[in-house]
């Protein structure tokens, strides 16, 4: 079970390691969007795969299917645009169902127009990492399957507006993996989260230090 946010506060136990800001939440995110752990290699290597996927698809059908090019970029233009207007609210309640299913119950949603940061947060309710890993994924993973399996049986061409949706929802999904990159680069300890909605910040405690295999 984990620790109580008042456990967390009071407890010798527990440190706090950062404390952030909602609005300070991105330049945070910048410094662990450059690191080289697994959630970043993984989604650089995703994302490359499905530009090299697009990019050969482009010359497919201008060169060997005759389409014309600007046709084809009509497809490619519209699947970025459903990847990120529609698709934000989407990707939001899929983080809120994610909190529901892990126990949380008061989940409110919100946007930081400065930094056009969209976000589902549940208030006061701890998480651990594990528990962090399958809220910040839960978006990504279903939505990322759902546009590549329209792609891989709907029509050729058509297939071009699933794989940008894919593309372009994935590239926004970059904070949820920064912030898995954070809990990668902080292995030696247990870590714990919590948003405080009235604050407006977010706060990760370490608590015990794991032992290690030798």
């Amino acid at each position: 079970m984990n620790p109580t946010v008042e456990i967390l506060n009071q407890s010798d136990d527990f440190k706090l390691i950062e404390e952030l800001e909602f609005t300070s939440l991105v330049p945070f995110l910048m410094r662990y969007i450059r690191r080289v752990n697994p959630p970043m290699v993984f989604f650089y290597s995703f994302h490359l795969f499905l530009l090299a996927i697009l990019v050969y698809q482009f010359m497919f059908h201008t060169v060997h299917e005759g389409v014309r090019w600007i046709s084809v970029l009509k497809y490619i233009g519209f699947g970025f645009f459903l990847g990120a207007v529609p698709v934000i609210p989407v990707h939001e309640l899929i983080h809120g169902l994610a909190c529901r299913l892990i126990g949380a119950r008061k989940i409110s949603y919100g946007v930081e127009w400065d930094y056009l940061m969209f976000y589902a947060s549940a208030d006061q309710f701890v998480m651990n990492r594990s528990q962090f890993a399958f809220v910040a994924l839960l978006p990504f993973v279903l939505l990322s399957g759902l546009f590549l399996g329209i792609a891989l049986y709907g029509p050729a061409l058509s297939s071009l507006i699933w794989l940008s949706a894919c593309f372009f929802h994935g590239t926004m999904c970059i904070g949820d993996f920064g912030l898995l990159s954070f809990f990668s680069e902080n292995q030696a300890s247990e870590l714990y989260t919590y948003d405080d909605l009235g604050e407006k910040k977010t706060f990760f405690y370490a608590g015990e230090i794991r032992e290690s295999n030798q």
